[in-house]
Parts: structure tokens; sequence; C-alpha cells
């Protein structure tokens, strides 16, 4: 795949990946945590949990890009791995800045909304660079 391509891969799937965490936090607001668990909430979280891991593990293929197989499949669970510990990290400290505050369902998804975010500006970030690299450059003479 062209080199502008997996980071455009990635990015997508970061971004659709925290979007649809965003969406789910909206589905929990707009049911007034009614709706958590099951329904289009599970959905989203479900599809966002997939759409970050491929997303993790473009990412990690792309920066090892021109290597031995096996380092690229180390780097994508390396990408996969780095996901989830930046995950779980934002989203403690997102849950514990929520605490006390607002709806009961706040802490519990005040972490997922720091996450969601964290990655959808992550994804747009790459887009907005991979497209910026793709793009040929003009020379003035």
């Amino acid at each position: 795949m062209h080199s502008s391509k997996w980071p455009m891969l990635a990015g997508a799937l970061l971004l659709a990946g925290g979007s649809s965490w965003i969406v789910k936090i909206g589905v929990i607001v707009a049911t007034d945590g009614r709706v958590m668990t099951t329904g289009p909430a599970a959905l989203l979280m479900t599809a966002g949990i997939v759409l970050l891991l491929l997303g993790a593990a473009a990412s990690g293929a792309w920066l090892a890009a021109r290597r031995h197989p096996a380092l690229r499949a180390l780097a994508a669970l390396g990408g996969v791995a780095t996901l989830v510990a930046c995950s779980v990290a934002v989203g403690s400290a997102g849950g514990a800045l929520a605490r006390d505050r607002g709806p009961a369902y706040m802490a519990e998804e005040a972490g997922l909304l720091a996450a969601a975010l964290l990655w959808s500006v992550v994804g747009a970030a790459a887009l907005v660079a991979a497209r910026r690299a793709g793009t040929p450059r003009r020379v003035a003479i």
C-alpha cells in the first residue's frame, strides 16, 4: 500500500472509532442513562472498540513499513497495546475528574468520553498529515 494510504487508513479508523464512542455517549445522555449497555449504545461501543483496535494495528504496521513482516506484525501489536494503555490512563483520569459530578452515569462514562476525544483528535490529525504528505507540492520557478 502506498505510504500515504496507511496513515490515512489508520487515521480514518481511529476517527471513526472515537466518533462511535462519542455518539454512544450521546445516546446515553439522550436517554438519561436508561440505555447504557444494550441496543444502540452496545452496538456503538463494540463498533468503536473494533475500529480503534484496527486503527491502532494499522498505525503500528505503517510505522514499521518496509521492515520484515514479523516486525510489522509486532509493531501492529505494539500499536494495539499503546492504544489500550493510553485509553486506560486517559479513561481513569477522566473518570476521576467526573466523580461526584452530574448524573449517576457521568463518572462511569467520562473516562470513555475522554478516550474517545483523544482518539478522534489523533485520527483527525493523522488524516490531515497524510493528506498533506500525499499532495504534490507546486514549486514556483
